[in-house]
């Protein structure tokens, strides 16, 4: 868990900086489909994710 928050805190902080970041997050987050990153942590250090 101490490596997952960062990761995440890191993707967030990305997209955030990029032109849409923000409507992209949203989007994503009520898609449901972040279901991957809880049930597959290990996801989250896939540098392509």
């Amino acid at each position: 868990m101490s490596r997952i928050i960062p990761a995440l805190n890191e993707g967030v902080r990305k997209n955030l900086s990029q032109e849409g970041g923000m409507e992209a997050l949203m989007g994503a987050l009520s898609s449901g489909h972040h279901q991957q990153y809880l049930d597959k942590p290990e996801v989250l250090e896939d540098e392509a994710t």
